[in-house]
């Protein structure tokens, strides 16, 4: 009895503490807000941080794209870029060619028995075209072989041969103004075939045909410089990656 009426006064005397009888206090009423806030905070505290993960995770991704497509553009960029660097520099190599050639030979009267040995003795190209395989024909910027020959039918003239070229590098040095009849005899192209065959023709007019074309100065059938269409027929075509050219001039 004594409990049970200890009970009931500590219940009824609580009660008076809220206001009235049997009503919750005003603490308790207060730490169930705040229990029920805290869970909506909670609750709305993940929402919020699910949404921004996903957005974080598309807006990476997109970034990524940019980033992606930026680098396809700069190694393209980059590859023309040294094609063009390497096509000037091999200008550049056939030019002082040329003029320390017959510059050499300018009190001969032929250019018989030179060959590319010369151009080695002569310190005329870099160390680093040559190599220890085939020491007597360097190679060109682009890889392949260059030669140097006199002309087979008139060794008053020589011949530089440039072998295994990218098809657009061959039309570039094709369409080049190598010079009028005072100072050049033929320039030729070809695709498939050995071009040291045909540019030492002496066809007044030239020669065009299939996977061949060689011009002359004021040529009627093919001039020099040779026109870029002609000359992209004979190189193996402009737009293919894969066609393997070889070009040859022969000068006075």
């Amino acid at each position: 009895m004594n409990n049970k009426r200890n009970a009931q006064e500590n219940f009824t005397g609580r009660s008076k503490q809220c206001g009235r009888l049997l009503s919750p206090c005003a603490g308790d009423t207060l730490q169930v807000s705040n229990d029920v806030y805290n869970q909506r905070y909670t609750s709305e505290k993940v929402a919020s941080r699910s949404k921004q993960s996903g957005r974080s995770m598309i807006e990476m991704l997109g970034v990524l794209a940019i980033i992606g497509m930026l680098s396809v553009g700069s190694i393209a960029g980059y590859s023309k870029a040294m094609e063009k660097h390497r096509t000037n520099e091999l200008i550049a190599q056939l030019t002082h060619i040329t003029t320390a050639v017959r510059t050499m030979y300018h009190r001969q009267a032929s250019y018989a028995g030179i060959s590319s040995r010369i151009l080695k003795k002569a310190k005329i190209l870099p160390e680093k075209l040559w190599d220890s395989t085939a020491e007597d024909n360097p190679r060109h910027p682009f890889g392949g072989r260059l030669i140097l020959e006199a002309g087979r039918n008139d060794p008053s003239t020589f011949v530089l041969i440039l072998k295994n070229l990218p098809s657009r590098i061959c039309v570039e040095l094709a369409s080049q103004d190598w010079g009028n009849a005072e100072n050049l005899a033929a320039v030729a192209v070809t695709s498939g075939s050995d071009v040291r065959e045909y540019v030492n023709y002496n066809d007044p007019a030239g020669v065009r045909a299939s996977g061949l074309a060689v011009g002359v100065p004021n040529g009627s059938a093919v001039p020099t410089p040779i026109p870029p269409a002609i000359a992209a027929k004979a190189c193996g075509g402009i737009q293919n990656t894969q066609a393997r050219s070889e070009f040859a001039v022969r000068m006075r």
